[in-house]
């Protein structure tokens, strides 16, 4: 009887946490208004799967919050994380090899999005993953951000239907990193990915000997405020 009483405690310990980890927690962070004012406060994070749409910001643990999109704020950051507002192009083509197309030629629209600094210095790389996990990557020129072309197609080639790839980007990386000369060898073996594309500009800043003056972290240690 104790041993089944102990069981239905830890039953229900556990459900308990479980639901706790469901809610929304406030992470200690700011925004950067439109009029480049810095507010300080809480937003609202939700382990999200992909880069938000919009955030929940909070002045005080207990106060109202305001929901602001890319167009109502220029940047905002949680620890570890900075996002900033932009004017880019998003690729409509689906990366999913079932559903991918016969045409290497690009297909996008002009938005206005977050996208998550990666490296921030002299060149700067951006990243968003959209609501279908499709990964896009953009690089910081002037005052605008340009979408690292990248596009997987399908073609038959005799009788068989083989995957390529259109790495315009490659290319692209080639002109915006151009002081380093020995960039060749790292691009030709770089994929479209997070973890590849991070390598290239580490390589080219210990390359130019230049200083990065932000690089998003892998391991974050965040604290949490529950909300009820």
């Amino acid at each position: 009887m104790i041993f089944r009483l102990s069981s239905f405690v830890l039953l229900l310990f556990i459900i308990s946490v479980s639901n706790s980890y469901a809610k929304s927690k406030l992470i200690p962070g700011y925004i950067i208004t439109l009029s480049n004012d810095t507010l300080d406060g809480y937003i609202e994070y939700n382990r999200w799967k992909h880069t938000p749409l919009e955030v929940l910001f909070k002045e005080s643990i207990n106060g109202t919050g305001l929901y602001y999109s890319p167009k109502t704020i220029s940047e905002f950051s949680i620890e570890g994380e900075v996002y900033r507002s932009a004017i880019i192009k998003v690729d409509l083509s689906s990366y999913k090899t079932s559903e991918l197309s016969s045409s290497p030629d690009f297909q996008f629209i002009i938005d206005t999005a977050f996208l998550q600094a990666i490296i921030l210095g002299d060149k700067e790389l951006y990243y968003m993953k959209d609501s279908t996990n499709k990964e896009n990557f953009y690089i910081k020129k002037d005052s605008g951000y340009e979408w690292l072309m990248y596009k997987r197609f399908v073609k038959t080639v005799g009788s068989k239907e083989q995957v390529l790839s259109n790495n315009n980007y490659i290319g692209q990386l080639l002109i915006y990193l151009e002081d380093c000369s020995s960039l060749n060898s790292v691009l030709s073996i770089t994929t479209y990915d997070l973890k590849s594309l991070a390598k290239v500009f580490y390589y080219y800043y210990e390359c130019t000997n230049s200083k990065i003056d932000y690089r998003e972290k892998e391991d974050k240690h965040k604290v949490f405020f529950w909300l009820n």
